[in-house]
């Protein structure tokens, strides 16, 4: 009886202290995400607001014969596609911030996060520069810019093709955190508490963890917290759970990654063809 009760005590001791860690720590956190959001508003807004002031620049250029129309049809082709480039190019770079503020712990990790920012940056660049080229209609700057293109998307597909054949390598690296968050645990109760909670699992690999360490699991490790009904505590252990989820969120922006670059190579196509119209409209001036 007398044991029945310390366990009680414990389990009940274990709940409050890991009810007031799990209130505290997501608060730093979450002041991390506002930070990040309120980067990317504006890195968004600016982008837009600067892509409107373009368009707007070459809508009131007169259009003095229909190869001008063709060629301002053609630049109105060109700014969505690189509208909608930006947009992923943004998402990209979030994504590898949230990846270095997250999950990033040793080398591989913060090499991917920095591949993901990277070839957002890189989009972002060249795009803004080739915008200014079409819009001022100057074949050599247009071509410029298209020539350090093909060499930004070069070095994405490298980037990509990277992340993409070892994402699950990149995967199990951020995964690593676990590890972090359990010796955090077994020094001071509650580090776990926030995965488990989140993902719905126990302990590093099961709930076998905390009973080796001659600790009974948390609250945070049964089905609605409800550690009275033995039937619910979670069998899975929360690095398999994580490692899975930053698994798949790597696969969708590694589709992203790829979509951007067929964009991109769209958009070199759309740029090779508006050189092209210039080219042959300054030409006929001549004549």
């Amino acid at each position: 009886m007398t044991c029945d009760i310390r366990a009680v005590m414990k389990v009940d001791i274990n709940n409050i202290f890991i009810a007031k860690k799990y209130q505290q720590k997501p608060k730093k956190k979450n002041s991390q995400k506002f930070v990040i959001t309120c980067c990317a508003l504006d890195f968004l807004t600016g982008i837009t607001l600067l892509l409107l002031i373009v368009y707007v620049q070459y809508k009131r250029q007169p259009q003095h014969n229909n190869n001008d129309g063709n060629n301002i049809g053609i630049k109105k082709i060109s700014f969505i596609c690189h509208l909608i480039c930006f947009l992923i190019a943004a998402v990209l770079i979030g994504f590898g911030t949230y990846l270095y503020l997250n999950y990033a712990t040793n080398e591989i990790g913060y090499m991917s996060a920095y591949a993901y920012i990277a070839i957002g940056v890189i989009a972002c660049v060249v795009f803004l520069f080739l915008c200014i080229g079409a819009i001022r209609e100057n074949v050599c700057c247009t071509v410029t810019f298209i020539v350090f293109m093909i060499l930004g998307i070069i070095a994405q597909a490298v980037l990509a093709f990277l992340l993409t054949n070892g994402d699950h390598n990149v995967g199990s690296n951020l995964a690593n955190i676990l590890d972090e968050a359990w010796e955090n645990e077994l020094k001071s109760a509650g580090a776990m508490s926030i995965y488990e909670s989140s993902f719905e699992c126990c302990g590093r690999a099961s709930p076998q963890d905390y009973i080796v360490n001659d600790r009974l699991p948390p609250a945070t490790c049964f089905a609605n917290g409800d550690s009275k009904v033995v039937e619910n505590l979670i069998a899975i252990g929360c690095r398999a759970k994580v490692e899975h989820f930053v698994t798949d969120l790597l696969h969708i922006f590694n589709c992203l990654a790829w979509v951007l670059i067929v964009l991109e190579l769209i958009i070199t196509f759309i740029g090779c063809g508006l050189c092209n119209s210039i080219r042959n409209d300054r030409r006929r001036s001549f004549y």
